[in-house]
């Protein structure tokens, strides 16, 4: 039985991890998300405010506030 637990304990920390790596590499891959939330003809003007948002200019630059 202690065998058994240990399986199948070191099988949901692989799957973790790979879960864990793939949320992370899946969330870098959209880029800038200010591209997300403007219209793609949006000028630098409407583009310059939206990056100074704590939690967006976090996402971005990978700073922690």
């Amino acid at each position: 039985m202690e065998r058994f637990i240990v399986k199948r304990a070191l099988a949901s920390l692989i799957s973790l991890a790979f879960l864990v790596v793939a949320v992370f590499f899946l969330s870098r891959l959209t880029g800038d998300p200010t591209d997300l939330y403007l219209p793609l003809d949006a000028s630098l003007e409407s583009r310059a405010p939206i990056p100074s948002l704590a939690w967006l200019r976090s996402t971005v630059d990978g700073s922690v506030c």
